[in-house]
């Protein structure tokens, strides 16, 4: 239906006008399908509910009479008195009239009748398919902007990681709500804010992205480092004391527009105590070295990723927060990637959500908005993992751990014998210690690469074994 079409291209264009930067991303082509969809979801239901159809069918059965040699006056006078098309004056001239005029006459009427009757019929037809074609396309609209609002914070969240991915963009309209948007724009700013945790979480998903090889071989390395460099004034840092005239604060500034202080203003300057901006900027140094890779002609294989989540009261606070951001971050970079995610949040109890889009969007979002509580038991969540890595598209799996440890130096005891069996089969295991609890496990004696994590000035530890 052409007036259909007409109103799906329209919607489309009003919103990509709107949200100019989707059509750069590529979510035309994904609103052209589901205005498609639309289309012939809107004729359908528009053909269900069509409201003259009993109306029109008495139209044609009286159409039909007009095949008759003769017009019979009591059909013709039963028709005119039950159409709704007709307005008082007319019905009552014409029911008046028929029973004696001629069949010449009756002609007349009949044809006249029938003329108005399908005008009256097609006027209010097409009304009524226009307004309820522009309302069901005013509803999609508005559905659609929502979508649109979180998609746009959603890319904005992944911009912030330093990802891109089309994660969000599988759920379907409606299944969004304002907290949602709410938890991924201030998951954005933290991205933005905390250069710290963006490179803590950029490192693990380095680590678990790595190829898996049986051999091994050197390779040149170039690294950059970033050093602060106080003789290059590019940004802010802080406030000393000195005497750069251009950098003095605006309070020092005002002792010159009175005499009396003017004299302190020589005094400070002169003693190298004046109030001025200190500023600062980078200088970056390479670096070039050699690092031993290993390879395999499976190289290029990223394995799935098993995350599990230390959700026990001790991690209220910070480190609640830098495990949030990690789950989020590798989630999305195993989105872009096409890998798989299963996170498992454990405290006492554990609970389990396979992050394959777009089904497992909705416990992602829901963990971020929810606070750590319970006690700590990390042997259900290994040997959950450990199941799932014998799951076929979990096969050679990363598994890592985020947690405190805030647990007994043994508490990986009973596990120990079914993670060596799972790295039979190429898996590995990867920690993430935040903060530093001196009498919990050694990590190091149970995974494969170990890292520790100070939330209060971003240090990052490592030790690869």
């Amino acid at each position: 239906m052409r007036e259909i079409s007409e109103a799906a291209e329209s919607g489309r264009r009003q919103l990509l006008h709107a949200h100019p930067e989707l059509a750069e991303a590529g979510l035309d082509g994904i609103l052209g399908e589901r205005f498609a969809q639309w289309e012939s979801e809107t004729e359908r239901k528009l053909e269900n509910i069509f409201p003259f159809r009993e109306e029109q069918r008495a139209y044609e059965n009286a159409l039909h009479d007009v095949l008759s040699e003769n017009v019979d006056p009591e059909a013709l006078s039963d028709d005119i008195r039950t159409c709704p098309a007709l307005e008082g004056f007319q019905r009552e001239q014409w029911l008046a009239e028929i029973p004696k005029a001629p069949q010449e006459r009756l002609r007349e009427i009949q044809e006249e009748f029938l003329g108005l009757w399908r005008e009256s019929l097609e006027r209010r037809s097409e009304d009524w398919y226009l307004s309820a074609i522009e309302s069901r396309r005013t509803q999609l609209v508005i559905s659609l902007e929502q979508w649109l609002r979180m998609i746009t914070v959603a890319m904005r969240a992944s911009k912030a990681a330093g990802l891109r991915t089309n994660i969000f963009w599988d759920l379907g309209e409606g299944e969004y709500t304002e907290h949602d948007m709410s938890t991924l724009t201030s998951w954005a700013d933290e991205f933005r804010k905390d250069p710290a945790l963006r490179r803590l979480c950029e490192m693990l998903g380095r680590s678990v992205s790595a190829s898996r090889t049986d051999s091994q071989e050197k390779i040149a390395v170039t690294s950059s480092v970033k050093h602060t460099d106080r003789t290059i004034h590019e940004e802010l840092s802080g406030v000393e004391t000195g005497s750069r005239i251009e950098d003095l604060l605006p309070s020092e500034k005002g002792l010159l527009n009175d005499p009396d202080l003017e004299i302190l203003f020589d005094l400070k300057y002169a003693e190298n105590r004046l109030m001025c901006f200190d500023k600062q900027g980078y200088s970056e140094v390479t670096r070039d070295s050699e690092d031993i890779v290993t390879v395999t002609s499976d190289e290029a294989y990223m394995g799935p990723i098993i995350l599990c989540i230390d959700t026990s009261g001790s991690m209220n606070g910070s480190p609640e927060r830098t495990a949030k951001a990690i789950a989020l971050y590798l989630a999305l970079m195993a989105s872009s990637q096409k890998r798989r995610c299963y996170m498992i949040n454990f405290s006492k109890a554990i609970s389990t959500h396979d992050i394959v889009p777009p089904a497992g969007m909705r416990p992602l979002l829901d963990f971020l908005s929810h606070s750590f509580h319970g006690g700590t038991d990390i042997v259900p969540a290994l040997r959950e993992a450990v199941r799932k890595i014998g799951d076929e598209e979990y096969s050679r799996a990363d598994v890592l751990v985020v947690s405190d440890f805030v647990m007994p130096p043994d508490a990986l005891g009973p596990i120990a014998g079914d993670m060596n069996l799972a790295r039979n089969r190429k898996c590995r295991f990867h920690s993430l210690t935040i903060g530093s609890f001196p009498f919990g496990p050694e990590t190091s004696d149970w995974f494969d690469g170990c890292w520790t994590y100070s939330p209060v000035d971003g240090k990052v530890v490592g030790l690869d074994n």
